[in-house]
């Protein structure tokens, strides 16, 4: 047993050392400075959205002490992913990889400044929506092993390549993991595009038990307000239409609303189906935005 702990920790260490250049810390907020990775060996740095607390120039400290400025790409406050560009940071990006394979029980390894630590996946899931309607590709709920710096911390898996970011932005009090299926979907817009975008109807809504005359489902969304001049106002929505659907979809939840707000949707009519008076009505209503 002793032989095979050994060997284990020697691995971690290992990990941990070859990992060590690709993560700094950043100076962003008044607290102690966030973790960040380097995405690429051309200066692109991610980290957490929630720890920059400006949209100004920062600081980051690289592995060797060396202080660097940065500038703010973008940010993605639906996926918790910040990009930043620093013009003469030269040292190695990690080797990323899918977490297709990655499966509840399995050790990882979390990296971050002057830190390493091994952790275990408690939680591995299907897509998931969060708050602010970031598409996650995949839920990766770890260890709760929080520590200053560990919002933009790198996750590696035990033949040390990169699983994703790591933050406790999206989640109250739970550990969680962006994958590197979506840290690449959202970098390259953040890149590309300086956002995310997504689409936008204007409305504020609530689960509400249907009646029993609606057979197709038992919730639906009752709308509370309506945003003057927004997509949904221009579509006719009023305040007490309950949404039932979008297209062919159910919709019982504001998160699964905003889940078919997707890129592709905005600038094109969406067929929302509502129940207005008693009486079930399709209303056209073409995709806005989010600003």
């Amino acid at each position: 047993m002793s032989n095979t702990l050994d060997a284990l920790s020697k691995d971690i260490a290992r990990i941990a050392s070859k990992a060590h250049p690709s993560v700094v810390a950043i100076h962003g907020r008044r607290v102690a400075p966030s973790s960040g990775i380097l995405w690429n060996g051309e200066g692109t740095v991610i980290t957490a959205a929630h720890t920059l607390e400006s949209d100004d120039s920062f600081e980051l400290t690289e592995a060797g002490g060396a202080r660097k400025n940065a500038t703010l790409v973008g940010r993605d406050p639906g996926t918790n992913v910040a990009v930043l560009r620093v013009t003469d940071l030269d040292k190695p990006a990690p080797d990323w990889t899918d977490t297709s394979r990655l499966e509840a029980g399995h050790l990882a390894v979390v990296v971050a400044p002057h830190r390493a630590g091994l952790v275990a996946v408690n939680v591995v899931d299907e897509e998931w929506t969060t708050r602010s309607g970031g598409r996650l590709d995949r839920y990766i709920e770890i260890d709760p092993k929080r520590f200053r710096g560990f919002s933009g911390s790198l996750l590696l898996d035990c033949n040390g390549q990169a699983l994703g970011m790591n933050t406790t932005g999206l989640a109250r009090r739970k550990p969680l993991t962006v994958p590197t299926e979506t840290l690449r979907r959202v970098v390259d817009n953040l890149i590309e595009h300086g956002e995310v975008r997504r689409g936008f109807l204007g409305i504020t809504t609530s689960p509400v038990r249907l009646p029993s005359t609606v057979e197709s489902q038992d919730v639906g969304l009752l709308i509370l307000s309506v945003q003057p001049e927004s997509p949904a106002a221009a579509a006719g929505l009023f305040l007490g239409d309950v949404v039932l659907g979008i297209e062919s979809e159910i919709v019982q939840s504001p998160i699964a609303l905003l889940t078919y707000l997707t890129e592709e949707r905005i600038g094109k009519n969406v067929d929302m189906r509502i129940l207005r008076a008693g009486e079930e009505k399709t209303v056209s209503v073409l995709l806005g935005k989010r600003k």
